[in-house]
């Protein structure tokens, strides 16, 4: 008989996703700055971010293989689609500016497999961090490859634009969140969109 998954506290699992977010947003705007600055080597970054990123898939894969989820045929997919992303991050050696594209272009492919896979099962913990991970870094790897390619970023005088913008965004994102209703069906439609959005926003403001 097949074991169902937990469902999490929804209450809980929304301010979670919104902290994580926020400090997604930090993160991402600290990377900015460094780059702008000439403190961090935007190859080096992303090298970085793609040791990290596998590190954790490592734990996510743990996570499934002890949990519920490793009984249950309906998380195969998510299982195969984490194994392909592992094998990319893995073989992928470290960028040089004529061959990044290529390798974003194979990594982002692989990235929106797995969000895919991610759609299909419920909402945990384990999966709603997930999707953060990936979001964050794709992200992540656009702000690195507006660098690579332009030499530099937007003006300070006009990020601060965009990051008042960003903050009313974001505030809405988190309206929207917590307007949501509390009767939580395991299903991605009440957190999904809210993610991606934000995510969106914060491209727009950082990746220029």
């Amino acid at each position: 008989m097949e074991t169902k998954t937990k469902q999490p506290d929804t209450s809980k699992l929304k301010e979670e996703i919104i902290e994580r977010i926020e400090k997604a947003q930090a993160e991402l705007e600290e990377l900015r700055v460094q780059l702008a600055l000439g403190k961090a080597d935007a190859l080096e970054k992303y090298d970085e971010a793609r040791k990290k990123l596998n590190h954790y898939l490592a734990e996510v894969k743990v996570q499934l293989d002890k949990g519920s989820e490793a009984v249950s045929g309906k998380w195969d997919a998510l299982r195969t689609r984490l194994a392909e992303l592992k094998d990319k991050l893995e073989d992928t050696r470290t960028a040089s500016r004529e061959n990044f594209d290529r390798q974003k272009e194979k990594l982002d492919n692989t990235l929106e497999s797995l969000a895919k896979a991610i759609r299909e099962v419920p909402v945990t913990e384990t999966t709603a961090r997930l999707k953060d991970e990936v979001e964050k870094f794709k992200v992540k790897t656009e702000i690195l490859r507006v660098r690579l390619h332009l030499g530099k970023l937007e003006a300070e005088e006009t990020m601060q634009a965009q990051k008042k913008k960003l903050t009313t965004k974001m505030s809405e994102v988190r309206a929207s969140f917590q307007n949501k209703k509390e009767d939580f069906t395991g299903k991605w439609d009440a957190f999904s969109d809210e993610m991606e959005q934000a995510y969106a926003h914060i491209k727009q403001a950082f990746a220029r």
